[in-house]
């Protein structure tokens, strides 16, 4: 065996070197040493039992990864995606410095570059609590129907999460869309926990997360009516010349013995002061008791104002025409005394 190594000794040695050299040489060139920049998502394990993540900072990382372009090969395809990874195990409710690890590395590939490989995690602790559930709809049912929504079932629900979010949570609300709706008809919308903003709550899971709500609906009588424009009154000096009504006629819905008594309905009273011309105005209808409205109540009206017309005096009679003067009266008098003294004169 010695013998064999020691023949030709310095030709194997040569042939070793050449044969490494081709090997770096060849890896080299087709399957170089490359760097990779790519974004890594932050995730955290091992929260707590009682507790729940609410806030992470960073929850995303740059990295820079060196390997060979083959290793490196399914980061850039998507097939591999590193994440970066810490454990909050043990930890208390509060806000946490952790440490991050990188994983679904590949072989052969490490960071060399990236900002400190640390996050703040704010763990809070969770709390439950029960809401009613407000049904909220949406639309009208068809045309000559009236809706009567249900109580839904339950109708109360568990609402769970941070106790910063339950908190936040003024309503829990179901949503049903009865636009159209001519029949009795039964709904299983999903309850969404609301902020006093009106916004989704995150965060807040909702048990059970549906409800069951029926919409009743009833036919009723109806007919079409006038709007009735009330005025308050004119500026002094004024008076109203004409006016508009947008719509000129209403729906309306009601008791039988209601509606057939019923021509018109009512705005409500509509303030001219200090109005000298022309003024548009949108306002309220006034319906009767039991009486509904079919569609928006109210109305738009616009209203022209003009000055009051002086009438023109009668003229005045003269004096003379009116009644006699006081002279005239006793000359008239001395007349018919001349006439009866004649008279009887004649008679005698």
């Amino acid at each position: 065996m010695i013998g064999w190594v020691k023949h030709n000794f310095w030709y194997k040695v040569l042939a070793l070197c050449l044969s490494a050299a081709l090997w770096v040489y060849v890896v080299n060139t087709y399957n170089p040493l490359t760097t990779l920049d790519v974004r890594a998502p932050v995730e955290i394990q091992n929260v707590p039992d009682g507790l729940q993540r609410t806030k992470l900072s960073p929850s995303e990382m740059r990295l820079r990864l060196r390997g060979r372009a083959r290793a490196l090969e399914p980061l850039k395809d998507g097939d591999t995606r590193v994440t970066l990874v810490a454990s909050v195990a043990g930890k208390p409710a509060g806000s946490h410095d952790v440490a991050l690890a990188a994983r679904n590395l590949p072989l052969g590939v490490e960071v060399i570059e990236s900002p400190a490989l640390r996050a703040t995690v704010e763990l809070e602790e969770v709390t439950s609590r029960k809401r009613k559930v407000f049904v909220d709809r949406e639309g009208l049912a068809a045309e000559g129907c009236r809706e009567r929504v249900e109580a839904a079932q339950p109708e109360t629900v568990e609402i769970r999460g941070p106790r910063s979010a339950v908190d936040s949570v003024r309503t829990v609300v179901a949503r049903i869309d009865i636009s159209d709706l001519d029949a009795t008809t039964d709904f299983k919308p999903t309850v969404q926990p609301v902020s006093a903003e009106g916004q989704r709550v995150q965060g807040v899971t909702v048990q059970p997360a549906r409800v069951d709500v029926r919409v009743i609906i009833e036919r009723v009588p109806q007919r079409s009516v006038i709007v009735q424009p009330v005025f308050g009154d004119p500026p002094a000096g004024y008076q109203i010349e004409r006016f508009s009504v947008q719509p000129t006629t209403v729906v309306v819905s009601g008791p039988s013995d209601l509606l057939n008594g019923l021509s018109s309905i009512r705005t409500a009273t509509i303030s001219l002061t200090g109005v000298t011309e022309r003024t548009t105005r949108s306002v309220q209808l006034a319906p009767p008791p039991k009486i509904s409205v079919r569609g928006r109540a109210a109305a738009t009206v616009t209203v022209y104002l003009k000055p009051f017309s002086r009438a023109t005096p009668p003229e005045e009679e003269a004096p003379g025409a009116a009644e006699a003067s006081p002279d005239e009266g006793a000359g008239h008098d001395e007349e018919a005394a001349d006439e009866e003294e004649r008279a009887e004169d004649e008679t005698g």
